[in-house]
């Protein structure tokens, strides 16, 4: 089966989940339908009238039983284990009927196989649906009941064929093996679908808000939801229904057949009929029933058809009453029942349980299945008991009963549907159900019309996606009004929904939005559609060509040039553009010839780039680089600029060996060193083999200490620092050096471990030292990285990538496991230090782990002057600064002290100077302060490292390394406000944190004060990530200092530092967990 799904050609569209779960479906409806056969048969057998009841009250009790237990491992048990286990029961309990077979054909062992099979077909049901909900998203059901689905008849229709054709004394033995047989393929199957999927966790799902019931009993017995019960409630009815009609089916067959062979090929000639016509049915609607009917008809339907067929048959039974007629009668509402049932009830009632989550879904489906249907089951077996022994039996009674349990299904599902509004609103409302999502669009159709006036964003831009796909006319009428939405969002996704249409239909009203419209993304693009869909006179094209503004002119170019039209006039306005000296002009001008091509403007190119500004200059070699050919790229070399950015470079290196020997020029040229920043960034997502030498060469050269540019170099790493080197050998994992390159890595790996040694030399074993103990932890750390980046180089990526992440757990025994595995990939001798590296033991032990590997003479260095002597190519600021803060005075560290007072970090330079000035005011000065430094010392603004220390005190940072830390001091501008002060009002848009230095700051919502802050307090810190306006003002009480971090700033720095992005998400993430806390303790 396994070399059939992967080479037949019939599969290549179907991904193998679906494949399996069909043949997993048709196997057990194969298995279950002979089953069911063998089990009615032998009920027959023994007076039916009264061992049927018997059999349904038994196998009632026994399903409720079984499902209680499933229920009970459901919530306990991997859904693996389960799912296997359930199949393995279903097997043991088809083994067990045949046993009982064996025995006998009394009426104990006929009303013990119907047990039996009323227990097997739950356990399979339950199974199949409770696995396929979690593999299977929403989208993918409604592909569920097509392909999945579509196995399902005729895999019964087979059953009931066999059961037909075989003709045989020991008949049912035969067809019980038959059936152990396909349930043992069902089991195949299975285990190979677990093996092909990966299966989520339900355990881990949080139950979705739905709309919880009152009522004491819904929420003790049906976890609180209204559309459960009603569904729960409304399947007993419809199962009670099932069990009248087909006991009476039975029973009749049974008055005109006596020989156990013809009983059998009337059942089966009956279900195959039943089960082919179904699945003609099932072919003509190709699957799509619900979204053909909706969700409403297609779920009365099979009660009505039931009170349909009830009073038809009420009425003929008056008139003919004799045994034939009665067949024929019982035998319709049989094959109608069940036809609509198996190809309209079945996966409509499936689809009721959509807007749910999935852990709800699962426990609806299980207490709809495993208690409520046999619970209709047992209702209806009672009755048919108490029909049979007080001997009521009669024909209207026959009908006006089924009657009975059809109209109460009906009403009962009249509420479901309403019920079923109410949870799709809500999961519409919360994206819960998104674009495609839903199986009859008719329903969600008036609750997403209704969000396209939401107050809320999310909302109306849900519904824009949408409409936009399923209902093209309403969201063309509703365009005018979204684009009058206060939210740029909103306008902007709506605007992208319109661009998508072939043919879309513009009013005189949105003509005029476009000069009303404040956000430039939103004005070019409602520009360039108007220039592009609608026929505009030449006048009007030609009013926004010249328009003043660039936006405007912007969107006009683009838009006629897709459509064709005014292309004299565009390219007068790109020249005009062009000539016109102005910053902005030029640089819309080289957006627009990214669409229009450069041939005509390769001249105005050049003057770009010898005239312009330093952002026009980068715009026009990146153009350039990007659209020109190689031999316009080599014209431009002698116009660069001497600082190219990040997309400049990505397109230079992207052009190919032209761009690339510009680039290496560009690097070669380099006095400061900084360049080679710049290169590292773009590096990361341009894969060649020019990136991959330059970078090695640049991390080579790191690692034996070359400062500078050489003739046998091309990289300066004169600006490199610890944080250069990790991004550079981050970008080189996604290489595979040759061999070539393994002596050198190997290299590499022992200086990272030698580094290490002398990291845990210079820590205190006591403990007493934190902060200091915490920097050199910090930096272990990133020596840890590095050591993996450079496995990933050498080994399996993926394996040293995923040892590396559960090393990084806080879980020993993840990170013991994830040792384990690194053991298997690199060389034994290396692995004890790595092992005590990582290893949760005391310094005393890592060190002598180390000790023991390395021998180099650097590893008993003492570390402070190895981290001076170092400084930035293995360390951070925050670090350097405290070795500076704990050197002791002697002539090496005199000379390395010096050389610090004018280093470019400013925490490094007031460290040194501060350091200086306590050694000079010793009894033997090592130092003299000169008047220069004085001057300094005097002037200069609160020292970063007490800037560090401010942020490491606020709530938000307190888990943060002052290692990171080091790094946000730079962008933290003092602010003084006098008492009384306003600071930022309220609705005044947000774009910077505070930090308070000295002071009190009150917060208020007009005169009413809502909170008062003080010292090493913080506030707008949501206004780092998202510029919304302020929700209260801000004004301060008392003379204050505070430290302001703008917005702008911040991004910049995270770009550089992405740990200081993965700080930010922590922290975020901690105060959602702590909102969620609070809302789920209230």
């Amino acid at each position: 089966m396994k070399s059939l799904i992967k080479n037949n050609s019939l599969f290549h569209s179907i991904n193998p989940q679906t494949i399996l779960f069909f043949f997993h479906n048709f196997f057990i409806n194969v298995g279950t339908t002979l089953v069911y056969v063998s089990a009615n048969v032998l009920l027959l057998e023994n007076h039916p009238e009264y061992s049927l009841p018997i059999a349904y009250i038994a196998a009632a009790l026994a399903v409720m039983a079984a499902g209680k237990v499933y229920e009970h491992f459901e919530h306990r048990l991997l859904l693996k284990r389960l799912s296997l286990g359930t199949m393995l029961s279903s097997l043991l309990m088809v083994v067990t009927v045949m046993a009982l077979l064996l025995v006998g054909h009394g009426v104990a062992t006929a009303i013990a196989i119907m047990v039996g099979y009323r227990i097997i077909y739950l356990l399979i049901n339950l199974e199949f649906w409770g696995l396929s909900a979690l593999v299977f998203d929403v989208r993918q059901s409604k592909r569920l009941f097509s392909v999945i689905g579509s196995g399902d008849m005729p895999a019964k229709a087979l059953g009931a064929v066999l059961a037909v054709l075989i003709h045989s004394p020991s008949v049912l033995m035969i067809l019980l093996i038959i059936s152990l047989v396909f349930f043992a393929l069902a089991f195949y199957t299975q285990v190979l679908t677990f093996r092909f999927t990966e299966i989520p966790n339900p355990h881990h799902a949080r139950p979705r808000q739905t709309s919880a019931s009152d009522s004491r009993i819904i929420r003790k017995y049906f976890g609180g939801n209204k559309l459960i019960t009603s569904l729960c409630l409304g399947m007993a009815a419809m199962a009670a229904t099932a069990t009248w009609i087909e006991y009476h089916f039975f029973v009749n067959v049974k008055y005109k057949f006596h020989s156990q062979h013809d009983v059998i090929v009337f059942v089966g000639s009956l279900l195959t009929a039943t089960y082919v016509i179904a699945t003609l049915v099932k072919m003509l609607f190709s699957g799509k029933t619900v979204e053909r009917f909706g969700v409403r008809l297609t779920l009365f339907l099979l009660p009505l058809t039931t009170i349909a067929i009830s009073l038809g048959l009420l009425v003929s039974s008056y008139f003919r009453k004799d045994e034939p007629s009665l067949l024929v009668y019982y035998c319709i509402a049989y094959l109608l029942f069940e036809l609509v049932r198996r190809t309209i009830f079945d996966p409509v009632f499936l689809v009721l349980f959509q807007p749910l989550s999935t852990k709800t879904r699962l426990k609806g489906h299980t207490l709809a299945k495993g208690l409520f249907e046999p619970l209709g089951m047992l209702i209806a077996g009672l009755l048919l008991w108490i029909v049979y022994t007080q001997q009521l039996s009669d024909i209207s009674l026959t009908f006006d009963l089924s009657l009975l349990f059809a109209v109460v299904a009906l009403f009962i599902f009249r509420k479901a549907y309403r019920h079923y509004m109410l949870e799709l609103k809500s999961a519409i409302s919360k994206r819960f159900i998104r674009s495609g999502e839903m199986a009859s669009s008719a329903e969600a159709l008036p609750f997403i019309t209704e969000n396209l006036a939401s107050q809320r964003k999310e909302e109306v831009i849900n519904a824009i996606e949408w409409l936009a796909v399923n209902k093209v006319s309403v969201f063309s009428k509703n365009v005018d009004s979204l684009l009058g939405n206060p939210n740029a969002e909103v306008r902007l996704k709506t605007l992208q929904s319109l661009a998508a249409l072939k043919k879309p239909e513009l009013s005189k009203a949105f003509l005029a939005y476009i000069e009303t419209e404040p956000e430039s993304a939103c004005q070019t693009l409602a520009v360039r559609i108007a220039c592009s869909a609608s026929r505009l006179s030449d006048e009007k094209l030609a009013y926004f060509l010249s328009h003043e503004d660039l936006d405007i002119v912007k969107g006009a170019i683009l838009g006629c040039w897709e459509a064709g039209q005014a292309l004299p006039l565009i390219h007068g306005t790109l020249r005009r553009l062009f000539a016109s000296g102005n910053e902005k002009s030029q640089l819309t001008a080289l957006d627009c010839i990214q669409t229009t091509g450069l041939d005509s403007y390769e001249n105005s190119l050049r003057d770009c780039l010898d005239k312009g500004s330093e952002k026009v200059k980068n715009a026009a070699m990146e153009v350039a680089a990007t659209y020109g050919s190689a031999k316009l790229i080599q014209e431009l070399k002698p116009l660069l600029a001497e600082n190219l950015n990040k997309p400049t470079l990505t397109a230079l290196i992207r052009s190919g060996n032209s761009g690339i020997r510009i680039v290496q020029d560009w690097l070669h040229r380099d006095v400061t060193g900084k360049r080679i920043d710049t290169f590292v960034k773009a590096a990361e997502k341009n894969k060649n083999d020019f990136v991959f030498r330059t970078l090695f060469e640049l991390v080579t050269n790191i690692y034996n200490s070359k400062p500078a540019v050489n003739s046998d170099s091309a990289v300066n790493v004169q600006a490199a620092d610890t944080f250069i080197h990790l991004s550079a050998l981050k970008a080189l994992t996604g290489y595979k050096p040759s061999d070539a390159y393994r002596t050198s890595l190997a290299e590499f790996v022992e200086k990272e471990l030698i580094h290490a040694s002398v990291l845990l030399n210079g820590m205190d074993e006591s403990g007493e030292n934190k902060v200091w103990n915490d920097a050199l932890e910090y930096e272990l750390e990133k020596t840890g990285q590095r050591l993996f980046y450079l496995f990933m180089m050498q080994y399996d990526k993926d394996a040293v990538q995923n040892a590396w992440n559960g090393i990084r757990h806080a879980s020993r025994e993840k990170r013991a496991n994830s040792l384990e595995m690194i053991e298997s990939l690199i060389p034994r001798m290396l692995y004890p230090s790595l092992h005590a590296l990582f290893e949760d033991i005391s310094i005393l032990k890592k060190r002598e782990a180390l000790r023991q590997y390395t021998a180099d003479p650097d590893a008993g260095m003492p570390v402070v002057p190895y981290i001076l002597t170092r400084r930035e190519k293995l360390f951070t600021p925050w670090t350097i600064a405290l070795a500076i803060q704990n050197c002791v005075p002697d002539d090496e560290n005199s000379r390395l002290l010096q050389a610090l007072i004018n280093h470019p970090s400013r925490l490094v330079r007031d460290a040194a100077r501060h350091r200086i000035t306590q050694l000079s005011q010793t009894e033997n000065p090592v130092f003299t302060i000169t008047e220069s430094m004085k001057h300094e010392e005097a002037a200069r603004q609160i020292s970063e490292m007490e800037r560090v220390i401010v942020l490491k005190n606020t709530r938000i940072f307190s888990q943060t390394p002052e290692n990171v830390l080091g790094s946000i001091a730079p962008i933290m501008k003092e602010v003084t406000y006098s008492e009384g002060q306003e600071i930022f009002a309220k609705g005044d848009l947000g774009d910077s944190m505070y930090v308070i230095y000295t002071g009190q700051i009150g917060v208020y919502d007009g005169s009413r004060q809502l909170a008062l802050f003080d010292k090493g307090e913080i506030f707008g810190e949501l206004s780092l990530l998202d510029a919304e306006p302020r929700s209260a003002t801000i004004v301060a009480e008392t003379d204050a200092l505070v430290f302001r971090i703008d917005q702008e700033d911040f991004f910049e720095l995270m770009e550089e530092r992405d740990e200081i992005l993965r700080n930010v998400l922590r922290i975020l993430c901690q105060r959602i967990r702590v909102q969620n806390e609070k809302m789920r303790v209230s």
